[in-house]
């Protein structure tokens, strides 16, 4: 090697040694804080695991989107298969029952029984006297307790130690006075509007018949004159035995006699107040003997057609 040579590389190592020197000795270099280079490790490990995180959440978006597109797919393969056929209907068969007989119609109550055989009667109705043989029309009341009748002429007296009334009641067609004789039952308070005392009214008792009932009923005696109706029945009459439609009126077959009554007026002249002779007062008193009696609640008394013979 030449001197030359060797001279050139000592001034090349010793330039090298100036520039290491000089480098080193540099304030930029060699006054770095180990705080801030530990603070930079830690922005850097931060970014890091961002990074990661960041890329986790792409895989997952990516995985999303490809379950999405799977069931899209799906979906649209679904939607270009045909549907099936509907299962054909099935009608249901009609139900036929069979016939069942008749039921024989029977009375589920007692009511039903007795309703049947209670008779109807209107507003009015025609009531027919057995023991005078004459037919009197009536008013229903079924706000009346007590039946009532027109009686003039009304005397009291007594006979075998027993109260009797003596009347007069006019016949309905011919206004021929009739005298009756019956056996007092008993009296009867009636308060008048207007008037300061009450009315002592006899209460006797007479056969009656009104359509299919036949009974012996009990009626108050007053002077009816001023009124429309000689005679009005009331509850004892109609009592578990009759039905009353008010929106009709003589609705009962009047009754008619069979032959004409015997003549009471005369027969009952004979006896006074004081009279004790019991032959001519009893056909009076007793009401049985007369041809159209019957017993209470029998059907008809006599038929139309026999009316009229």
């Amino acid at each position: 090697m030449s001197n030359n040579t060797k001279s050139g590389l000592h001034w090349i190592v010793v330039g090298s040694l100036w520039l290491t020197l000089t480098a080193c000795s540099s304030t930029s270099h060699l006054f770095v804080k180990k705080t801030e280079l530990d603070a930079l490790d830690q922005c850097l490990a931060t970014q890091k695991s961002q990074q990661e995180i960041f890329t986790q959440q792409q895989a997952k978006l990516e995985e999303t989107i490809n379950m999405l597109s799977e069931s899209l797919e799906e979906q649209k393969k679904l939607a270009a298969i045909p549907p099936p056929p509907p299962p054909p209907v099935e009608r249901p068969r009609p139900i036929v029952c069979p016939k069942l007989p008749p039921r024989p119609v029977q009375a589920t109550n007692v009511n039903d029984t007795a309703f049947q055989d209670k008779q109807v009667v209107g507003e009015k109705e025609q009531v027919f006297l057995n023991d005078l043989g004459i037919s009197i029309l009536a008013r229903i009341d079924t706000g009346a307790t007590t039946a009532s009748m027109d009686a003039r002429n009304i005397q009291t007296f007594e006979r075998n130690g027993e109260e009797w009334v003596r009347f007069t009641v006019y016949h309905p067609m011919t206004r021929e006075p009739i005298e009756v004789e019956r056996k007092r039952v008993r009296r009867v308070h009636i308060v008048q509007s207007g008037a300061e005392e009450p009315e002592r009214r006899p209460v006797v008792e007479m056969r009656i018949t009104l359509g299919k009932i036949t009974q012996n009923a009990q009626f108050t005696l007053a002077d009816r004159s001023n009124l429309e109706q000689p005679m009005l029945i009331g509850r004892n009459v109609l009592r578990d035995v009759m039905l009353v439609d008010v929106s009709r009126s003589e609705i009962v077959p009047p009754v008619r006699p069979e032959k004409a009554p015997e003549p009471a007026p005369k027969a009952q002249d004979t006896p006074k107040a004081e009279e004790k002779p019991k032959a001519a007062s009893e056909p009076q008193a007793k009401p049985q003997p007369q041809p159209q009696n019957q017993p209470q609640n029998q059907p008809e008394p006599q038929p139309e057609p026999q009316a009229d013979q």
